[in-house]
């Protein structure tokens, strides 16, 4: 699983979607890439060492940005390291309530051939606003980050929180971009 994780707003956030992830009951090994980044060259956060010493795999770059674009930019370095073929992305702020059923339904959908699924998976640290709720809507109905959809994906193959991609065709598609 790749994970980014601004270091301006999420590293403390990260935590709840990683102690999610860890109630994963399934038969297949996990692996968790964290990529930190947005943060002052000069002055990496603490929790870069501390969350290497919880024995996970972590990823520091102070900016990542890269062709205008950050949100499949920051995901490339984790695909890139992952020992798995496939990979799953989530946000930091994401929030998986039954990590076992989602994991393995991407799981399951890998093994039917197919090269990217995706899942809605929400979003929960959001102030409770009827504004709020309103915009997360309009977000939702217009694809939320299919918005963003690059040229480099068709309308049905889109990168957003909750998504799993066959590692080469990601990898693929961004040197494309």
């Amino acid at each position: 699983m790749v994970i980014p994780d601004n270091a301006q707003k999420d590293l403390i956030n990260v935590l709840q979607i990683i102690r999610d992830i860890a109630t994963y009951q399934g038969k297949h090994r996990l692996e968790i890439v964290l990529v930190i980044n947005n943060y002052p060259p000069d002055l990496p956060p603490e929790e870069i060492e501390e969350y290497r010493a919880l024995s996970l795999c972590v990823l520091a770059f102070p900016k990542i940005k890269e062709r205008g674009e950050i949100y499949l930019t920051v995901r490339i370095p984790g695909v890139r390291i992952a020992s798995s073929e496939c990979t799953i992305h989530f946000d930091a702020d994401c929030r998986l309530p039954d990590a076992t059923h989602l994991v393995d339904w991407y799981i399951r959908q890998f093994a039917m051939g197919f090269q990217i699924a995706y899942m809605h998976v929400g979003n929960y640290d959001l102030p409770a606003s009827l504004a709020i709720k309103f915009r997360m809507i309009l977000y939702n109905i217009s694809g939320g980050s299919n918005a963003l959809s690059y040229e480099l994906l068709s309308a049905e193959e889109v990168i957003t929180p909750g998504a799993w991609f066959h590692s080469d065709r990601i990898l693929i598609a961004w040197k494309k971009k």
